[in-house]
């Protein structure tokens, strides 16, 4: 427990940038609700559609936009952007989790303590969990909020808090899944900027490949690859979270968590 309580402090600083960051882009994309209602976007790529290809137009989410006749739908276009960024963040979380010691030369000092090499990764993983889930939980409580505020009345209040509860529940599952495969990053790769580089690489890599995914009926498989196409919030809110797709994620975090304390516990530390 005291490992759990020294990671999460040295979290904390960092939880709170990334907050306040997100939580301020969360508020000045909402308040430019009323005019999207408008049809503002639409129009504008409608314009500006022969100049754009249609694979850059997919590449940003544009190559249909919805009409924003009801709160939930800009904001489950809008979260489809968000979801990127809260997912950078749980994957750099994880992917420095378990290889900062021996970057800073104090591994040393934490393999002497009277803690398993197991109870190392647990302590860990619950600390940046925690620190997580705690980013989401503020996240989707200021989003409650603004969704109430920024309401037209066109759907029942309890709807809408449904639905952007949904797509947070989505927002929450991708980013265990990317924070997962970040700590088996850094069980195996000794070189923080390196296990860093490859999480963040593999949240890009899979937003392309659903984004792909959908440009060709040939390559729609790719999308079972994208836990960012899978868990997309207009998908969500149109069909509610797949149990399948969960299930096969699911999965594969379980997977993947075994295999990080396997790794650990092999590992050869780098001792300077």
């Amino acid at each position: 427990m005291t490992l759990l309580k020294s990671e999460f402090k040295s979290l904390f600083r960092g939880l709170v940038l990334w907050t306040g960051i997100l939580a301020l882009i969360l508020i000045i994309v909402m308040a430019f609700f009323p005019f999207m209602k408008a049809g503002v976007l639409a129009d504008l790529i409608e314009v500006n559609r022969s100049v754009f290809p249609m694979p850059l137009l997919a590449l940003f989410g544009l190559a249909r936009v919805p009409i924003f006749s009801n709160v939930t739908i800009y904001f489950a276009f809008v979260m489809q952007y968000f979801n990127v960024a809260v997912v950078i963040y749980a994957s750099l979380r994880g992917a420095a989790s378990l290889n900062k010691e021996e970057r800073d030369g104090t591994i040393t000092y934490l393999y002497a303590q009277p803690i398993t090499r197991s109870g190392i990764v647990a302590e860990k993983m619950a600390a940046n969990f925690w620190a997580y889930g705690m980013l989401v939980m503020i996240l989707w409580a200021l989003a409650l909020i603004l969704a109430l505020i920024f309401s037209t009345g066109s759907q029942a209040v309890w709807e809408m808090l449904f639905q952007v509860s949904q797509i947070y529940l989505g927002t929450f599952v991708i980013g265990i899944i990317f924070m997962a495969l970040g700590f088996f990053f850094s069980a195996i790769i000794a070189n923080l900027w390196k296990a860093r580089t490859v999480a963040i690489a593999l949240v890009l890599g899979t937003y392309l490949m659903g984004v792909i995914s959908s440009l060709a009926d040939a390559v729609e498989f790719l999308k079972v690859l994208s836990p960012l196409n899978l868990f997309d919030p207009s998908r969500i809110i149109a069909r509610g979270i797949d149990l399948r797709d969960l299930s096969l994620w699911g999965g594969m975090v379980i997977i993947v968590v075994i295999m990080t304390f396997v790794s650990y516990s092999k590992k050869d530390f780098k001792i300077t």
